[in-house]
């Protein structure tokens, strides 16, 4: 049996418009947050139960791909 990847949606009728696992009201921002505080992969499910590792990964790679071309450069300010 083959997994499907979970998709993330952006409907503004949905947390506002932020981008969530489909089928849930649960924000990729939210999962970020949660790994960001320590949370492993698997407290995240055991938290969110509608989550599963795929829809985490899903989150993840959403957020790698939505700032892959972004480029930050320091600003460089001399010392007076």
């Amino acid at each position: 049996m083959a997994m499907t990847k979970p998709n993330i949606i952006s409907d503004p009728k949905i947390m506002v418009g932020q981008p969530v696992i489909e089928g849930t009201r649960i924000t990729v921002s939210l999962i970020l947050r949660e790994l960001a505080r320590g949370s492993s992969v698997d407290d995240i499910i055991l938290s969110f139960p509608h989550l599963t590792r795929e829809s985490v990964k899903a989150a993840i790679d959403f957020a790698r791909e939505s700032i892959e071309d972004i480029r930050a450069y320091p600003s460089v300010s001399k010392a007076v």
